[in-house]
């Protein structure tokens, strides 16, 4: 009869996915937030909107990701103009949908970032001819309008104190000229109540538990379900979340393509669990969707998410997601640390001994 062996070359393929688990995590922790070319919403206590725009017919204003972006779409064969802080042209967009960003306009540079955070140039003077750049073809255009959102980061208003309530920080004005007639657009910036993050914590440590004492029989079955589905709602929220922000300024493609692979990788482990291969599948999956995890972990104290979900409901659906990845780095780990009793092998069967 073949005999059970604790085989060292599970060893070394652990080793190197234990390692690329750490290096996977710690790439994303310092990298990771950083969008590639773009200043991305993210989860806020604000909430910025329209209250009301003179009539305008062929243009459509929207506020993106809580107080981050104003968008304005213009129909086809109107033409209308964004006006900057001073009163200058900011943004045209002609009746053809060419949308065109007037380089000497200081706003041109100030709402590249979110804070304001940027130096202006000489070239840059309201009172400057305007030099436009076209930009784009379609008729729309995003950016931060800094007279829509609160501008001190990490402090909240002054005359915000009790934070189970809703609280108006002020109102703001938009100017356009369009078909050559002014309208002014008027909203409103809010500091909703604090989110309750106790109630997505312990959310997150019953799906943990959950996980936990379903993988004690079964580790590497149970991180293959595990992480198939908390890749496939990882998918979701991530692409909810890119598809609620400006296409040229929304989030890195870093969480998307992470909780695809987590996806994958889930998927593979279930459909290889029997053989040695499945276990490193295993581990592959836990390193993906343990950075996947910490990226969204903040999205679990603010009220306000860059989503197109209902917000309890995507707080939930990461909840239990980032429960259930830690599930899945808890029992990877384990089938690391005692691979004699997750992994065994089977040697090739002795020679049957002569009968007596």
């Amino acid at each position: 009869m073949g005999r059970i062996t604790g085989s060292t070359r599970y060893c070394r393929p652990i080793r190197r996915a234990v390692l690329a688990q750490t290096v996977a995590l710690a790439v994303v922790i310092v990298a990771g937030p950083q969008p590639v070319s773009a200043d991305p919403a993210g989860p806020t206590d604000y909430e910025s909107s329209i209250s009301d725009t003179e009539p305008a017919p062929g243009v459509e204003l929207q506020v993106l990701g809580g107080d981050s972006f104003i968008e304005i779409v213009v129909d086809e064969g109107t033409e209308a103009t964004v006006l900057g802080y001073e009163g200058e042209p900011y943004v045209r967009i002609d009746a053809d949908g060419t949308v065109s960003v007037n380089r000497n306009s200081p706003a041109r540079y100030l709402n590249e970032d979110r804070y304001q955070d940027v130096a202006v140039p000489a070239n840059a003077d309201a009172d400057a001819q305007p030099e436009w750049e076209v930009v784009a073809d379609d008729g729309t255009y995003a950016w931060h309008d800094h007279r829509t959102h609160w501008m001190v980061p990490d402090t909240l208003p002054p005359s915000v104190g009790d934070r189970s309530q809703v609280h108006l920080v002020n109102e703001w004005e938009l100017d356009l000229v369009v078909e050559g007639e002014p309208v002014t657009v008027h909203g409103e910036l809010f500091v909703l109540p604090a989110e309750k993050a106790w109630i997505w914590g312990a959310l997150a440590l019953l799906a943990a538990g959950t996980v936990l004492a379903l993988g004690r029989r079964s580790p590497v079955v149970t991180i293959g379900i595990s992480a198939t589905v908390a890749g496939s709602v990882a998918v979701l929220v991530s692409a909810t979340e890119k598809a609620a922000q400006p296409a040229a300024l929304g989030p890195s493609p870093l969480p998307l393509a992470l909780a695809c692979s987590g996806l994958v990788a889930g998927a593979l482990t279930i459909a290889l669990a029997r053989r040695r291969v499945g276990m490193l599948a295993a581990f592959v999956s836990a390193a993906v969707l343990a950075p996947w995890a910490v990226l969204v972990l903040g999205h679990l104290t603010k009220p306000v998410l860059p989503t197109t979900l209902n917000p309890a409901a995507a707080h939930a659906l990461i909840a239990l997601t980032v429960g259930a990845i830690v599930a899945v780095v808890i029992l990877a780990g384990l089938v690391a640390v005692l691979p004699r009793t997750s992994a065994p092998t089977v040697a090739p069967d002795s020679p049957a001994a002569p009968p007596p």
